[in-house]
């Protein structure tokens, strides 16, 4: 098996979605309830079998887990 590579635009693209997702749990004041079930549609997205896909999706994931989790703390 061979890791993917992100292209510039798959790069783009998950900025694009991170962001939006992060806009959209800060204006409307998501629960963290809220955020874990984005997480987890994030996570069963990527295990398409579209290589770009799964990089996009599965990197949002481990992102906005990431902020959470800093914010817990």
């Amino acid at each position: 098996m061979y890791a993917y590579e992100p292209t510039a635009k798959d790069i783009n693209l998950t900025r694009t979605l991170t962001n939006r997702l992060m806009d959209a749990l800060a204006k409307k004041k998501r629960s963290p309830d809220e955020s874990k079930r984005i997480e987890t549609r994030l996570i069963k997205l990527a295990t398409t079998s579209d290589p770009s896909l799964a990089y996009i999706f599965s990197t949002s994931h481990d992102y906005l887990l990431s902020l959470r989790t800093e914010l817990a703390d």
